[in-house]
């Protein structure tokens, strides 16, 4: 007889799954530049007895194989998040990082990804901006953003809000949460020195992104797709550049053009609504008790 797997309890996650779910996005979204991004720096230091602030203030650039390292290191770390939520909710999740589910997801973004390839050809075509052949630095910097902010608000946010959001009536608010602390997160960009009608243009443009994201994770249960496709739409920010710089006309079609795309999933996503629920029932195994009153007989 194949023995049962003992499952944790979660106290917090119990009761104050929002809060619990809010940490873990902001965390894992932040520890990874802060850790790795000085770390590289004193390792590189170290090794060469060269600091970056001497270099840079010399009118050279940051050594590519610091950013190499700091982007890898990012990567990796983010997907060891993962895979800690994954097995301290063994047993009661089945997690996400298989394959299974990737082709639907896949299928099911098909209208994002082609939205965003017409448009960079569009923006191309016309003029508005210029395609750069990516460099090693500038792919691994795409793959970085969105590893690190998959992982943190799909693979970790939104999969823990399932835990408790996963009837028909709810299934999608686990995405709307998620998707609302992403992009708040953007808000930051102001003080940076960013024009401020740009920064709220992106600040509602990463919360519609981040929803469609969010759909996309509960639609197939996998978190390659959304992953994948995040990593692709960064890289192509950085390497198809618009002329000028702050506001512009393409910001508001970036905005617009999100809107039909997010109608379109929704509209896929309400017709498919109780195969999602039976799919999220199947990925948590064990329904956590989560009212006061079934909390005070644990």
């Amino acid at each position: 007889m194949e023995e049962s797997v003992k499952v944790r309890k979660h106290i917090l996650a119990d009761k104050v799954p929002l809060i619990i779910a809010i940490v873990m996005m902001l965390a894992a979204s932040m520890l990874p530049p802060i850790i790795f991004a000085d770390l590289t720096e004193r390792i590189y230091t170290l090794i060469t007895h060269k600091t970056i602030t001497d270099i840079v203030m010399a009118g050279g650039e940051v050594p590519k194989i610091v950013m190499y390292s700091y982007h890898i290191l990012s990567i990796i770390f983010s997907l060891i998040l993962l895979v800690i939520f994954e097995r301290w909710f063994k047993g009661e999740f089945e997690g996400s990082m298989s394959l299974k589910g990737f082709g639907v997801g896949m299928k099911y973004a098909l209208p994002v990804i082609l939205f965003w390839v017409i448009w960079y050809i569009i923006q191309i075509a016309i003029g508005t901006s210029i395609f750069y052949v990516p460099d090693l630095e500038t792919i691994l910097m795409g793959f970085r953003a969105g590893t690190v902010e998959e992982v943190a608000f799909r693979g970790l946010g939104v999969a823990l809000l399932l835990r408790k959001y996963k009837e028909k009536d709810t299934i999608v608010r686990p995405s709307l949460l998620a998707a609302g602390v992403f992009g708040l997160t953007h808000l930051v960009n102001i003080f940076s020195g960013d024009e401020v009608l740009a920064v709220l243009l992106q600040t509602v443009f990463a919360m519609m992104f981040g929803f469609i994201f969010g759909l996309i994770y509960t639609y197939c249960g996998n978190i390659w797709p959304p992953l994948i496709i995040h990593s692709l739409y960064d890289l192509a920010v950085f390497t198809i550049v618009g002329q000028g710089d702050g506001f512009s006309w393409t910001n508001i079609v970036d905005v617009l053009g999100t809107i039909p795309i997010m109608i379109l999933l929704i509209v896929f996503f309400k017709k498919d609504k109780d195969s999602v629920v039976k799919l999220w029932h199947e990925k948590w195994q064990n329904d956590p008790k989560i009212s006061d009153s079934e909390n005070s007989g644990n």
